[in-house]
């Protein structure tokens, strides 16, 4: 699934900074004890957090010493990093709201996430995870929004996490 994507992607390419958006502090919590597990060193960062431990954090990152960030849509608003080359939009970022609470994809999030990527004139890369149809259709939403082309690449676990 999505968390072996990530595992082959940090062991295949030499990422100088990445962050790693999800919808909620409890899933970010549960994928950096994955990350972990498989050898990748991540960071948490979110927004209840005491603030000198996100400074250090951000210090850390700025620096370079910290290479990966997970946090939900905190980060994708004022914060200028250069050297992130990779933002991993490991949720869809959604909205729920209107009448029932139905979600939707959030273009806004969406924008100001991947901007964190090739600041400042650097390149930069930002990958959309879809693993679940509601993802799909999120992201759709999304797409049609700012009536961009999509480009999905489906990948099969035997193919390309092996």
């Amino acid at each position: 699934g999505k968390v072996a994507f990530l595992g082959k992607i940090f062991k295949t390419l030499a990422l100088t900074q990445c962050i790693i958006f999800v919808n909620t502090k409890d899933f970010a919590q549960h994928l950096l004890r994955l990350l972990r597990d498989l050898n990748c060193s991540a960071f948490l960062m979110f927004g209840k957090m005491d603030p000198k431990e996100r400074d250090e954090i951000m210090d850390r990152f700025r620096k370079g010493e910290a290479k990966t960030i997970i946090t939900t849509n905190m980060l994708a608003r004022g914060i200028d990093v250069p050297e992130v080359e990779l933002v991993i939009n490991f949720d869809v970022p959604t909205l729920v709201g209107g009448r029932g609470g139905v979600a939707r994809g959030d273009p806004e999030s969406y924008l100001h996430r991947i901007g964190r990527a090739g600041r400042f004139g650097t390149p930069g890369i930002a990958l959309t995870l879809l693993d679940r149809e509601e993802d799909k259709n999120y992201f759709d939403e999304i797409i049609e929004h700012f009536d961009m082309t999509k480009k999905v690449t489906e990948l099969r676990d035997e193919e390309h996490l092996a």
